[in-house]
């Protein structure tokens, strides 16, 4: 696994970089990060110079897995909430596409059996 983290209008401290990689980490139950083949490309920082207050904050992640991007994006007051709503978005995009792959299976699966019932029967 290789992350790759940009900064963007703030300075990447290293307490910014650890909070973002344990957030991303905490995904390894639907992604098998020791598989070698997941690129995670982050960038965190202002949107814009000239805002004070309200969403300022902005975070993307661009997680490829096995040549499969899954994208997520937030703009927030605060640069941690901004990571956090990531990771959740993050989260619900890859169980989302696990299970449309487990629909897939079970409607091909359902496909076969039905074939298979309308053969004649042979003894």
């Amino acid at each position: 696994m290789e992350i790759n983290i940009k900064a963007t209008g703030v300075e990447l401290t290293p307490t910014i970089r650890e909070y973002l990689e344990t957030k991303i980490m905490s995904l390894d139950k639907l992604v098998n990060f020791s598989s070698g083949n997941v690129l995670v490309e982050a960038e965190v920082g202002r949107v814009t110079e000239h805002h004070r207050s309200g969403e300022v904050f902005k975070t993307e992640v661009n997680l490829t897995i096995a040549g499969q991007l899954i994208r997520a994006e937030a703009v927030e007051a605060d640069l941690y909430a901004a990571i956090d709503k990531v990771k959740d978005e993050l989260n619900y995009k890859i169980s989302s596409e696990r299970k449309k792959k487990a629909a897939l299976i079970r409607r091909g699966g359902r496909m076969i059996k039905n074939l298979l019932k309308k053969l004649p029967h042979r003894r």
